[in-house]
């Protein structure tokens, strides 16, 4: 049985379940899993779509774990804008 990993977090008063990516990095260690759950959970708080707040938290980890990483310009300022607050 394969089950996708999730992580629980409190979000705007509830508790959220938020899904790993599927295929996401094998390096990922859990401080990573929670990094991208409370960032995927702060770009939809700010609007953006389940689809692209999924984008934009597994990039941001990326470019945790891989500093060189850059993305194009609107992928970069969504990173900032999401990881500011």
């Amino acid at each position: 049985m394969n089950k996708r990993m999730s992580r629980l977090i409190f979000s705007q008063n509830i508790w959220k379940n938020i899904k790993m990516p599927k295929g996401h990095d094998p390096s990922w260690n859990s401080a990573d899993m929670w990094y991208y759950a409370t960032l995927r959970e702060a770009a939809e708080a700010k609007g953006f779509s389940s689809q692209r707040a999924e984008i934009i938290a597994e990039a941001a980890v990326s470019k945790r774990l891989y500093p060189g990483v850059m993305y194009d310009k609107t992928l970069e300022e969504e990173i900032l804008s999401v990881s500011r607050e």
